[in-house]
């Protein structure tokens, strides 16, 4: 029973000093971000990670392009588990005015999207991009998911 107390003393020691993946909660810089996404025009949002969606389309009142939350994923599969498209494809497809990542995720020179988007405002490791292309209309098939 000691040995059993000693080894998950070991475990939560361990997890506590991790300083990446930490995917059960919600880093502190990211309710800054989706405060200032709430005072801009703007109505469509892309996260990344995607794990951060839910708490960025309720803290920003945006939609956000997510399309895990049904029972049809096949609109999801061209997004995750890994980007198959390049992210301007998302921007246009489904009129996304920003883009928010969380840069020990990715950065926005490995996306490729440097020339496409605008930096609106830093938290942390949190960036906040505009899309400075404009996407074309949301296509009537389509919808952000928020």
């Amino acid at each position: 029973m000691i040995a059993n107390f000693a080894v998950l003393a070991y475990f939560y020691r361990l997890m506590a000093r991790r300083e990446t993946e930490h995917t059960a909660q919600t880093p502190p810089d990211l309710a800054e971000a989706a405060t200032f996404l709430r005072s801009l025009p703007g109505k469509r949002v892309l996260m990344l990670p995607t794990m951060y969606a839910d708490f960025v389309s309720y803290g920003a009142d945006k939609a956000v392009v997510w399309g895990g939350h049904s029972g049809d994923l096949t609109k999801f599969a061209e997004f995750f588990p890994v980007l198959r498209k390049p992210l301007d494809y998302f921007a246009q497809r489904y009129a996304v005015d920003y883009v928010v990542i969380d840069e020990t995720y990715v950065l926005p020179a490995r996306l490729g999207i440097e020339s496409s988007i605008a930096a609106l405002g830093r938290f942390g490791t949190i960036a906040v991009y505009e899309f400075v292309s404009r996407p074309a209309a949301l296509q009537p098939d389509l919808a952000a998911y928020s």
